[in-house]
């Protein structure tokens, strides 16, 4: 326990261990544990709240053909004021932050909860999932977040605790935070996958391309990304960063591929706005880019660089 001076000493732990990477674990009241079984048996993976009928991504009807919906939508992409919408909405429920603050378990788990809420959103509408499917997702995510949950509780009970200013902390390695928090940590597991989380359809599953020889549904791997489905050709210019933008492809298309025709777009736009400037120096904004993203698309990308709310808003006038 810590006597004179603990603020001091606290202050001065704090500042070393955020430069090395880690997180102070508040245990609130002394009973941490408690906290952390309620949220853990009472979170939902639901809908944050209604949508209006106009906003993109809201609940609609089950289609007979969800590929052709979604063939449509990567057609059409989004206007300014639809990506606004999407925006609003992901910053409504407050996970727009890459950031690692200070809390306790039951803060973190609630993140997670929120994102998985958000993914939950997003594959509903984009594979047009059943309500019977969107609770198969629903029960496969709480499954995986629990789980994530107890393992952070486990390591977190390991941890010598100390005392200071009055308040008991365990000083934790920031990247087992980031394990049940950031989206980019558990996405990229193949137990994530649409067909994994849920039973889909046949053409459900042909709204992807991750397919072996034998025509078997595979993980998605580095690169694949640049290979629509019911296609050989590729996205020649996909590795050049001036040419596209990787980050929104890798985000954007990590689940719902991004068609030649969005790619083609994407160059279109960077081309036309460097040939705007002086000396060919010209920028395209990221917001002419996602515009060319589908409604699903958008929120995966956010969900992988959420950091990337607040530069949209500011693109936006915000």
């Amino acid at each position: 326990m810590l006597k004179s001076g603990s603020w001091k000493i606290g202050l001065a732990a704090v500042c070393l261990a955020l430069a090395l990477g880690l997180v102070f674990f508040h245990e609130r009241d002394g009973n941490w544990r408690k906290g952390m079984e309620s949220a853990g048996g009472t979170a939902p993976v639901t809908k944050p709240f209604p949508r209006d009928q106009e906003r993109p991504g809201g609940r609609e009807l089950p289609t007979k053909n969800p590929r052709e919906d979604f063939d449509a939508a990567r057609n059409r992409g989004l206007t300014e004021q639809e990506v606004r919408w999407i925006i609003e909405d992901f910053m409504n429920l407050g996970i727009d932050n890459g950031t690692i603050a200070l809390g306790s378990a039951k803060d973190y788990y609630k993140i997670r909860v929120r994102r998985h809420q958000w993914l939950l959103d997003a594959l509903t509408s984009g594979f047009a999932l059943s309500a019977e499917q969107e609770g198969q997702a629903s029960a496969s995510l709480k499954a995986h977040g629990e789980r994530d949950l107890a393992e952070f509780v486990e390591y977190v009970a390991g941890i010598k605790s100390f005392e200071a200013d009055g308040k008991e902390y365990r000083v934790v390695d920031g990247s087992k935070v980031r394990k049940l928090t950031d989206a980019s940590y558990w996405l990229r597991d193949p137990e994530y996958a649409p067909w994994n989380l849920s039973d889909l359809s046949e053409g459900q599953k042909d709204m992807t391309r991750f397919r072996n020889e034998e025509g078997r549904l595979i993980w998605i791997r580095e690169g694949s990304r640049t290979l629509d489905y019911g296609t050989d050709e590729k996205y020649e210019a996909s590795g050049d960063a001036f040419m596209t933008d990787p980050m929104i492809m890798n985000g954007g298309g990590w689940f719902f591929p991004l068609s030649i025709g969005q790619v083609e777009g994407m160059i279109g736009a960077k081309v036309d706005q460097a040939s705007k400037a002086p000396e060919g120096k010209g920028k395209v904004t990221r917001l002419e880019l996602v515009k060319f993203l589908t409604a699903p698309q958008l929120k995966t990308l956010l969900l992988f660089e959420p950091d990337m709310a607040k530069h949209l808003m500011e693109e936006l006038g915000e």
